[in-house]
């Protein structure tokens, strides 16, 4: 071989070589950068960012990796105006990429109108150097959406025709026709995302989420689990499987994945709660109770009624979810005829809850079983003053005077009892 064409051999193989290298590099980062769409689309948004931290330290490929970063933050309360950094400092290293363009799109649209309108003019730039990307129109679509611009219905039918399995398309869709209550275009539009995206568990759990909202729980159920199977962490797809598998009246289920949550993550003031009633529905009363006082005494750091006041101690959730299981517990009690202890309990919360009807009307009937009519019938005034058009009160009350001797009261109660009835007022 001449030396001209052994410099030329040489300079080929090293070309191929370098090519190899560049070739070895970028499939390393695409695998990494498919990790964090994976982490994404699961839900694991912590792990999602994590990856995106240390990739941008490391300074490879940024603009993909800030978009990555953008994407995962956008998933988290609040996340929008943290992404929109991000998502310009993507465009700022790749101006032209049209992906990233899209992204901004989405993420803007959620930030403000403005902002949403501030990036329309590149996604028409976009679309006009690749029409037939399909996240551009969908990205366009929602900030029509947000900036309520009727050319939004459009282009997200251009997005679905080019892309149908695209994951954000559709959750745009799902977005869109949904604020047009057409049902039937957001079930299509979940069955793409599904399709396109069958190992994601955050598409399986919103999916979920939506049958439960609309009454399909057993699908809802199915969905669910499915989102924690792909991803056994994802803590709120495990408690929406739980509501969904509660409204179905499959408590026994329900009860299964409540101690694995609690197995997982310790006590926990709402998953006790939600528990105990599925154990209540079951008829396990005493495991009710048992897990109705914990879940009291951690939402009240303690046994006694807590008193609700203007500035209560608890967030309004909380509350409701203390009063809510404080009598629950007490009908539990009712049925394993702890009578005085429910009693009791009822008498705190009277003394300490701001809209305390429900416990009168639990307690009149606890003081009826015990024979206490005179204090059965101090219930019932206070209700029927509160609110004279419930048929029932005059029922009971009119027991409650029979069995005191005060007989033409008790027929008086009955008529008006009757009345209600038959016209609506006592």
């Amino acid at each position: 071989m001449d030396r001209k064409n052994f410099r030329r051999y040489i300079l080929c193989a090293l070309s191929f070589l370098a090519s190899a290298n560049v070739s070895i590099a970028i499939t390393s980062e695409d695998k990494d950068l498919a990790q964090a769409r994976l982490l994404y689309q699961n839900a694991a948004t912590d792990e999602a960012i994590a990856l995106c931290v240390k990739k941008i330290a490391g300074g490879k490929n940024l603009p993909q990796w800030h978009e990555m970063y953008a994407k995962s933050l956008n998933l988290r309360r609040n996340g929008p105006a943290t992404a929109a950094t991000e998502i310009k400092k993507a465009m700022e290293g790749s101006p032209k990429d049209e992906n990233i363009i899209a992204t901004a799109g989405f993420i803007m649209s959620g930030v403000s109108p403005s902002a949403a309108s501030a990036v329309v003019p590149k996604l028409k730039e976009a679309i006009k150097s690749h029409p037939k990307n399909g996240r551009l129109h969908g990205a366009l679509s929602d900030c029509f959406d947000a900036m309520q611009d009727s050319h939004a219905d459009q282009e997200l039918l251009t997005a679905i025709q080019l892309d149908p399995l695209d994951y954000d398309v559709n959750f745009q869709a799902i977005e869109h026709y949904s604020k047009l209550a057409n049902a039937d275009e957001v079930n299509k539009a979940y069955d793409r995302l599904i399709k396109g995206n069958p190992k994601s568990a955050f598409a399986w759990a919103e999916r979920g989420v939506y049958r439960r909202d609309n009454y399909k729980f057993e699908q809802s159920a199915q969905d669910l689990q499915k989102a924690v199977e792909l991803n056994p962490k994802y803590s709120y797809a495990y408690s929406m499987l739980a509501k969904a598998l509660k409204k179905g009246l499959k408590h026994s289920e329900a009860i299964k994945v409540y101690n694995s949550m609690l197995a997982s993550g310790g006590p926990n003031a709402n998953l006790l709660g939600r528990r105990a009633n599925c154990y209540r529905q079951t008829k396990q009363l005493d495991k009710a109770i048992k897990d109705y006082d914990q879940s009291i005494n951690i939402y009240g750091k303690g046994s006694a009624f807590v008193p609700q006041k203007a500035n209560d101690s608890m967030s309004k959730d909380q509350r409701l979810d203390y009063n809510k299981y404080w009598l629950e517990r007490v009908e539990c009690r009712e049925q394993l005829g702890q009578i005085d202890q429910g009693i009791n309990e009822l008498t705190a919360y009277i003394g300490g809850a701001l809209h305390p009807d429900s416990a009168y009307d639990i307690r009149q009937r606890l003081y009826r079983r015990k024979g206490q009519y005179d204090k059965a019938l101090s219930d019932l005034n206070y209700m029927i003053k509160k609110e004279a058009f419930v048929g029932e009160r005059y029922t009971d009350r009119a027991e409650v005077l029979a069995k005191l001797g005060r007989v033409a009261e008790s027929k008086e109660d009955l008529k008006h009892a009757e009345n209600i009835e038959t016209t609506g007022s006592p």
